[in-house]
């Protein structure tokens, strides 16, 4: 019975409960100015928690309060019933925020906390002393102790019901008793801020305020535009917003929009910046792990030391490891920011699944150049400095990611490939590299004599360049008998990409040591028959057209 007193009466006072500032208890002296700033900080307030408060409008008037408790989940045996939803509103006292009643819908919730925020606002402007604050007592109704009223001196407060203390864990008389003493609290409290001398000291306390702000973003200004070169104004921004978050909580008249800034702005703010920090705190250690794993090329390296395998394969796996750590933890940070947030993942999981979908189906070559580049890192068929060819074109890696691949031929053309149009590569440079040296000697020349000077010249180049031949030059012999030479044919390992040094070093070599034991390097010969003009021909006259050619007139230069 209590309970519908209170909500009939609720229904009867409720326009004047929530007219102007009285709807978080600022009354009396503060009146008059109350109605312009009001309608100034709903609208305000209406634009903050639509931008940043993702929760519903109840929920938010107390960040942290659960707006339902935890229902059983269905038997398949029997169906239990539900249990009603329980609605909450807060009551607010000079701006600050005591406690919240509950009921079964929430305008009645809020009709609630209307009446008693009506009824603390008379007993506050009633009250001259600030020593002496209007006396909270608890009285039970019930024998079982199932209802108990808050009375402030002999008029009653507000009933406490089950549905309130069922949120904590109490019986409504021990609730009561907590109440009572927030009240006493809060309404002693609200009695010393309208005094003047109060006044005075809250307007000092937000001159030191400002004088701080404005002290630090000087200094913030000329650090920016000394050390770091770049603009100061989201570190400004931060503080004068602190600033003013901490002002409005001096003065009664701004603690609403104290209230609005902490839960619109001031909390999901600090909660980006605290996890925006253990995620670059993450992303750190996860680079230095890296750097251990796979280090850098250091900048002292020689192009020849450069061109190794095994550091180029680091660098490249090493950065695209780096790229995707870092990428994954502030992917997760972000989710955890919103959940401390309030925001609903199931939802926001749902619709980013709905827009992944829609990307990966406008974004297919994209994804398979992805797919691609990852599995041409996991294969190890190139890297960044290895020299490949692809289809038609040869030259050196300068760009290798998960999208695209670069090379530059020797004509200097920088050629880009997509990963994905990448399907078969001829990799010259893959772990260790080979000479194939072959050269032509004419018939007449001594066979072994040449293999001997050719050997002992390739023995020696891998005697002066030990870095660069990997292994003893393999000598193959004969290889093949063409029309007018023999080809020798030798095999010569070295480091990758030191194959054409080596190759050129050699040539030179073998031409002056054949030069020096007379050995003729065979070359293309042609004979040629000519006509006398008295219609005489030698022993072997050119065949007719219809003839087919035979001797050294078929024999074709190679």
């Amino acid at each position: 019975m209590a309970l519908c007193r209170e909500i009939i009466l609720g229904h009867l006072t409720r326009n004047h409960a929530r007219t102007g500032m009285r709807r978080f208890g600022i009354t009396g002296p503060f009146l008059p100015l109350s109605k312009r700033l009001s309608r100034r900080v709903f609208y305000y307030a209406l634009l903050l928690l639509v931008t940043f408060s993702p929760r519903s409008s109840v929920k938010a008037q107390i960040p942290g309060l659960p707006l339902l408790p935890s229902l059983p989940s269905p038997s398949p045996v029997a169906a239990t019933p539900s249990p009603p939803r329980i609605a909450r509103a807060n009551v607010v006292l000079n701006g600050r925020i005591l406690f919240s009643v509950a009921a079964d819908t929430p305008a009645q919730a809020q009709d609630r906390a209307d009446l008693v925020i009506l009824r603390l606002s008379k007993a506050l402007n009633e009250a001259t002393d600030p020593t002496n604050p209007p006396s909270v007592t608890v009285r039970t109704t019930q024998p079982t102790g199932s209802e108990a009223v808050l009375q402030i001196g002999k008029e009653s407060l507000l009933t406490v019901t089950r549905a309130d203390a069922d949120a904590r864990g109490e019986t409504p008389a021990q609730l009561a008793g907590e109440w009572s003493e927030k009240i006493g609290t809060a309404l002693q409290g609200a009695l010393l801020e309208r005094q003047p001398d109060y006044l005075r000291e809250a307007a000092l306390r937000a001159g030191r305020v400002i004088l701080i702000a404005a002290l630090i973003n000087v200094a913030v200004w000329i650090l920016a535009n000394r050390f770091f070169d770049r603009p100061g104004w989201p570190v400004v921004s931060l503080v004068w917003l602190l600033a003013a978050y901490r002002i409005t909580d001096l003065f009664p008249l701004t603690r609403p929009l104290h209230h609005i800034l902490g839960t619109g702005v001031v909390r999901p703010l600090s909660i980006f910046i605290v996890v925006g920090l253990e995620a670059a705190v993450a992303s750190r250690l996860l680079a230095i792990l890296l750097q251990r794993i796979f280090p850098p090329l250091p900048d002292t390296l020689s192009p020849e030391e450069r061109t190794v395998r095994t550091l180029r394969r680091r660098a490249t796996l090493g950065a695209v490891a780096r790229i995707t750590g870092t990428t994954l933890i502030w992917i997760v940070a972000l989710f955890v920011a919103l959940s401390w947030a309030g925001v609903n993942l199931s939802a926001l999981l749902a619709s980013a699944g709905l827009i992944g979908v829609a990307i990966s189906l406008a974004a297919q070559d994209t994804m398979k150049d992805l797919v691609a580049g990852v599995n041409i890192l996991i294969d190890d068929r190139f890297g960044v400095g290895d020299t490949i060819q692809v289809g038609e074109h040869q030259g050196t890696v300068e760009t290798l990611n998960l999208r695209i691949t670069q090379i530059r031929d020797m004509s200097g053309r920088l050629i880009t490939f997509p990963n994905r149009s990448i399907e078969l590569v001829a990799n010259a440079t893959l772990r260790w590299a080979q000479v194939d040296f072959k050269v032509n000697v004419s018939y007449e020349t001594d066979l072994r004599a040449a293999m001997a000077t050719l050997e002992t010249t390739a023995q020696m180049l891998k005697e002066e360049w030990p870095e660069r031949i990997l292994e003893p030059p393999l000598l193959l012999g004969a290889e093949s008998f063409n029309p007018s030479d023999v080809t020798l044919r030798m095999t010569l390992r070295t480091l990758p990409g030191d194959q054409w040094a080596v190759a050129r070093e050699l040539r030179l070599r073998v031409k002056e040591a054949f030069d020096k034991e007379g050995i003729l390097i065979a070359v293309p010969q042609r004979a040629v028959m000519t006509i006398e003009k008295t219609g005489e021909v030698g022993p072997n006259p050119l065949p007719l057209a219809s003839e087919p050619p035979v001797g050294l007139a078929a024999t074709k230069a190679t």
